[in-house]
């Protein structure tokens, strides 16, 4: 511990250290063609033969307001003479259970060409030609941020080929329209804070920090809201004197999606409210409370795989707008987020924040570096 704080301590006593440049870069994801041993390409061949038409689903359901991509192979691995027909697939919301829940269903349409073969889906379902000559249509549903449709070919003396189509979609997820905690993240972890006023000298403070993070899921009406807070749970040590304070900083405020990157892995939102910053100690003559202002902040999010993504936040809060660079607080996050197999997502990150105002006549400058780890409700 005290090896940590002499090397925390001795980062932020540099006194124009102002901001943080933090650079990364994410890889694309690079697919592989599916391929299986002569002994389950008989065993699919043989199920195959048991035809079955595949289910109709009506066009009653719920339109998303967001969309799904869908993503192939490379050239040489394709299923020969088959090609996707649309950039973007429309996603509907159908209900399950009791009409509570939804789950996102696409329709992808495929073109196929190749006397004397027929088209199969994973289910071993025969996929009926369209009244188009030689086009076809398969629904799936999307099961997480990364879902794959499975395609086989049967030729007329039972040969086997395939092919499997990722359709990318990062909104995609079952969930319950009647609870708002679905995107609610809960998170913990280690704080360093030091904080320095002109009266009082410089506090630096070890601590364990508690947080939620909320953000709407995408509507029609493409508005969204959010909201953010970060407190201190409790202190292990401070210096130089040993005496408990805390920490609480609230943003809230509305979204709205852009699109920045051309890339479709990328969502990015803008985002626009108010927060209240404050820290302060029992007993003593130093801290503040009751600091507010307009919050503005940007948003991004890559998603590397149907497993994991990676998330990117940046705010700014002016305090004084004739000296907005001198007299303001400045936050950047970086976080992985893990999508896991019950739906729910994991997230661990860092967060650093750099605060400079004046308060009732006394100068102060604080900074706040965070490491957390959080889960999905």
């Amino acid at each position: 511990m005290s090896l940590l704080k002499s090397i925390l301590t001795t980062c932020f006593n540099f006194r124009n250290f102002k901001y943080i440049i933090v650079s990364f870069t994410i890889l694309l994801l690079s697919s592989k063609a599916f391929s299986i041993e002569e002994k389950e390409k008989k065993h699919i061949v043989k199920s195959i033969k048991k035809e079955k038409n595949i289910e109709e689903y009506s066009d009653s359901h719920k339109r998303a307001a967001w969309k799904a991509y869908p993503l192939r192979v490379k050239a040489q691995d394709r299923l020969d003479g088959l090609s996707v027909t649309d950039l973007s697939l429309p996603v509907f919301l159908t209900p399950i259970g009791n009409g509570d829940n939804f789950r996102p269903l696409v329709q992808l349409n495929l073109g196929f060409s190749r006397k004397g073969w027929s088209l199969y889906d994973g289910e071993k379902q025969k996929i009926i030609e369209t009244s188009v000559k030689n086009k076809y249509k398969i629904y799936a549903f999307l099961n997480s941020r990364l879902s794959t449709v499975q395609v086989y070919a049967l030729g007329p003396n039972d040969e086997l080929e395939e092919e499997k189509i990722y359709i990318f979609s990062p909104e995609a997820r079952e969930f319950k329209t009647k609870s708002i905690f679905h995107s609610l993240i809960v998170s913990s972890g280690y704080s360093y804070l030091r904080y320095r006023q002109f009266s009082f000298g410089t506090f630096i403070t070890h601590s364990l920090f508690f947080g939620l993070n909320y953000q709407s899921p995408l509507k029609k009406s493409k508005f969204g809201y959010f909201g953010d807070l970060s407190s201190t749970l409790y202190t292990f040590d401070s210096s130089p004197i040993r005496e408990p304070s805390h920490f609480l900083d609230v943003r809230l405020g509305l979204t709205y999606p852009v699109k920045v990157f051309k890339n479709v892995r990328y969502r990015s939102h803008f985002r626009l409210g108010a927060s209240s910053l404050n820290f302060f100690t029992f007993g003593r003559d130093f801290g503040f409370t009751g600091l507010f202002g307009p919050n503005l902040g940007f948003r991004t999010e890559y998603f590397v795989n149907g497993a994991s993504s990676y998330m990117f936040n940046l705010s700014y809060a002016p305090y004084e707008f004739s000296r907005p660079l001198k007299e303001r607080s400045l936050r950047f996050e970086v976080y992985k987020n893990l999508n896991l197999k019950n739906l729910r997502r994991a997230r661990f990150g860092v967060e650093f924040s750099n605060s400079a105002f004046s308060f009732e006549n006394e100068s102060i400058e604080m900074n706040n570096l965070t490491l957390k780890f959080g889960m999905g409700l």
